[in-house]
């Protein structure tokens, strides 16, 4: 499933001038746990800061519960959730953005259903989930 490409190019809005973003960030698996991909968030919030930026938002999928528990313990706080429907039956590029999402503008209103979907491979659920984050610099 994930072979075929996944067209995103409305997942990421322009975001205001005040706003620093970060859009990807990853650390070789046999790199992690050295306390590297700390030191990169720390290095992006020494930049925000000292460039007069605000916030710093960012998204990812909620299956990558790694990288969510990361945000959360370096101090980003849980922002809305989208979902998105996907089309697996088909043999076209997956496009998860042809049809509006579902917004939850906390994690706390997701039901007791995406719960149980977000825990499930993508390819079994049929939905994408996107968790935002945030941090006030």
């Amino acid at each position: 499933m994930l072979s075929r490409a996944i067209n995103n190019s409305t997942l990421f809005k322009r975001t205001p001038t005040s706003d620093s973003e970060l859009r990807r960030m990853a650390v070789i698996s046999k790199y992690q746990k050295q306390r590297i991909g700390f030191r990169l968030l720390q290095t992006l919030i020494e930049f925000s800061r000292s460039n007069g930026y605000r916030a710093i938002p960012l998204a990812t999928s909620s299956g990558m519960k790694l990288a969510c528990a990361f945000y959360e313990r370096c101090g980003f706080t849980k922002g809305k959730v989208q979902k998105f429907e996907m089309n697996i039956a088909s043999n076209e590029p997956i496009n998860i953005f042809d049809s509006k999402p579902t917004v939850f503008e906390d994690s706390s209103d997701l039901t007791e259903e995406d719960i149980r979907l977000i825990n499930l491979p993508m390819s079994k659920s049929h939905y994408f989930y996107i968790h935002h984050y945030w941090m006030v610099i």
